[in-house]
């Protein structure tokens, strides 16, 4: 049996041992890749630097592959080959930003990169394809609940795999405790509106995250905290 590349959010919540809010988040801040896998869509590649590029019907196959005479914004006829994809393919961080925020709630004919770790098509005869941008249509709405994680993203080596739960434990300790001394958070007090003022802070400074995820991280930071009288 074939070992599982990728994960779903849960799943890479739980393999990370952590919420899935904390892995949300993590693609929020760009610290962590979202892929979707990409199967029946066609994928196009067109040469940058040319503006905005309209493609027309197809004009020849090539090798399988169906080659588009497109026209650019400024006059210049350029080839787009596409092919049907069949793997994971990463999200581009502004689209997985907007899903994750809430500002959408499906994307349509999305900009994706593919993963590096997958062959691409022409990769011989075209090496300058690797890592471009390229669009992915005719398949699905896309929704927070179709991104993936690879795990090669979430598992890159041992240490950083034992190191990660252990930041993240200092990092809930520590918003514990600038709960407690700036807003006076009361962590036995279940309607305290800390979670609210930190809410409103993180929006001043353009990061959107729910009540629930901040009292729920706070509850996770209290029972890391040692307990008094503790002296180990």
């Amino acid at each position: 049996m074939m070992k599982q590349k990728w994960f779903t959010l849960s799943q890479a919540a739980e393999h990370m041992g952590v919420s899935v809010d904390v892995v949300e988040q993590s693609i929020i801040a760009g610290d962590l890749k979202a892929a979707i896998l990409a199967k029946g869509w066609k994928a196009h590649w067109v040469p940058t630097g040319h503006g905005k590029v309209s493609c027309g019907p197809t004009e020849i196959a090539d090798d399988g592959f169906d080659v588009y005479g497109c026209d650019t914004a400024d006059g210049i006829k350029v080839q787009s080959k596409c092919f049907y994809a069949s793997q994971p393919w990463y999200l581009h961080h502004s689209e997985a930003y907007e899903l994750l925020t809430g500002i959408v709630e499906h994307l349509e004919n999305v900009i994706l990169l593919p993963a590096r770790e997958m062959k691409m098509p022409w990769a011989d005869q075209y090496p300058e394809l690797r890592g471009h941008a390229w669009a992915l249509s005719g398949g699905p709405k896309v929704s927070k609940d179709d991104l993936i994680i690879l795990e090669k993203d979430i598992n890159p080596g041992q240490s950083q795999e034992t190191e990660s739960p252990r930041k993240i434990d200092n990092l809930l300790r520590a918003l514990v405790c600038m709960a407690v001394d700036v807003y006076g958070y009361q962590p036995d007090d279940a309607r305290s509106t800390t979670p609210t003022d930190i809410v409103k802070a993180m929006e001043k400074n353009s990061v959107s995250v729910t009540d629930k995820t901040i009292r729920g991280w706070l509850k996770e930071g209290v029972q890391l905290l040692p307990k008094a009288g503790n002296d180990d």
